[in-house]
């Protein structure tokens, strides 16, 4: 119980001090969900990194995005492709724990939340049951 309220509490207190965007979307005190930070969505989920890359390669297949740069490894992969309308996209994939990943996506240069998140959907739904 203290650590979530610790966990609510700094997170109010970088919100307030921090400049930029900050916002929670999902669980409290900000374990699990979406977060929307500096024009960043990012979240944690249990797929390893090389489900998580598979998965994002053939979403960026699906929509028909090219792909400009493609560096992974076991632990991390980078990507950065462009959406039909020119803005570009970058993802990022960092391993956590070997089940678990952390996955960043970035829509144009100031950051489109609504498009990032519906990139973040649509790879998980390819990735398909997150492990428990």
């Amino acid at each position: 119980m203290r650590s979530k309220m610790f966990s609510g509490i700094a997170l109010v207190l970088c919100a307030a001090i921090m400049p930029g965007c900050l916002l929670a979307v999902g669980a409290a005190g900000g374990a699990g969900g979406v977060m929307y930070v500096k024009g960043n969505v990012s979240e944690y989920v249990n797929y390893p990194v090389s489900e998580l890359y598979q998965a994002t390669l053939k979403v960026l297949d699906k929509r028909n995005m090219p792909l400009y740069s493609d560096t992974h490894d076991s632990y991390k992969a980078k990507m950065t492709s462009e959406l039909q309308d020119g803005r570009n996209v970058r993802i990022e994939i960092d391993s956590v724990t070997r089940d678990s990943s952390e996955i960043k996506i970035r829509v144009g240069a100031n950051g489109d939340q609504k498009e990032a998140v519906l990139l973040l959907e649509a790879i998980k739904s390819n990735a398909g049951p997150q492990r428990l």
